[in-house]
C-alpha cells in the first residue's frame, strides 16, 4: 500500500509509523516538503506518488494562537483537507 502521511513531526503522525506495516511505501511530509494550503502542490504530489491512501495528520492546534492567526488556522485546517480531499478524489 502506497500512503501520503501529512503532518509527518507530530505525535499523531509518529504513533501512525510507528504502526505502519512494513510492507507498505510511505511518504511522509512535513510543512516543509509539502504546503498542503497549496493545491497545486498537494496536486503535483499525488499526481507524482499515486498513493491509495492520505492521511492527513497535519493541523493548527495552538488554540490560543488561532484567535489572532485565524487565516493560517483556517488554511491548515479547512483549505488543506479540501486540497487534499480533492487531489485524492482527482
Amino acid at each position: 500500500m502506497r500512503t501520503l502521511l501529512t503532518g509527518s513531526k507530530g505525535q499523531l503522525a509518529r504513533c501512525f509509523r510507528d504502526r505502519l506495516p512494513d510492507n507498505w511505501e510511505l511518504i511522509a511530509t512535513d510543512s516543509t516538503s509539502l504546503d498542503i494550503t497549496d493545491a497545486e502542490a498537494v496536486r503535483n504530489m499525488v499526481q507524482n506518488f499515486q498513493p491509495d491512501a492520505i492521511v492527513n495528520a497535519a493541523a493548527f492546534t495552538a488554540v490560543d494562537k488561532a484567535e489572532t492567526h485565524v487565516g493560517t488556522a483556517f488554511a491548515v485546517n479547512a483549505t488543506a483537507v479540501h486540497n487534499l480531499a480533492s487531489a485524492a478524489r482527482a
